[in-house]
């Protein structure tokens, strides 16, 4: 524990807590498939219905809940859609793009997310539409 501690300028200690948290990364994501088995279709951009989803955080502004939008890109056609939820929680991501992607149900062949600990429940996703998801490489944009 004393590897945490540092000394500042006025001789205090403090702890190095960092600034990211890494607690949730990909590697305890279940059923999770690599990007390189990911079908030769959606890695050239041949068909429609291949798409990837990230999240993005809105700052934490004080005494207000913080926003999250769910954001699904195709990668051919380059359709983007974006959907807003509460939080950045792994139910609320997973009923995002449920909800969002329904109209587009017949055309879904698959979704490649990153390693958030937000796409934990991707299963979800995969029985709904009937497809197969894929994840990035860990600590690799």
């Amino acid at each position: 524990m004393w590897h945490l501690l540092l000394r500042r300028p006025n001789g205090r200690q403090t702890r190095n807590v960092g600034r990211f948290s890494y607690r949730g990364t990909g590697k305890n994501i279940p059923n999770r498939v690599d990007i390189d088995l990911r079908m030769e279709e959606a890695n050239k951009r041949i068909e429609i219905g291949h798409f990837e989803a990230d999240t993005i955080e809105s700052r934490r502004i004080r005494e207000q809940q913080s926003s999250c939008l769910t954001v699904m890109v195709d990668r051919l056609s380059r359709k983007t859609i974006i959907n807003k939820t509460t939080s950045k929680t792994s139910n609320m991501t997973s009923t995002s793009i449920i909800r969002a992607m329904k109209p587009y149900r017949n055309t879904i062949k698959s979704i490649t997310y990153n390693n958030g600990c937000e796409f934990y429940k991707t299963k979800n996703n995969n029985k709904t539409f009937e497809i197969k998801s894929y994840f990035c490489k860990i600590y690799k944009s």
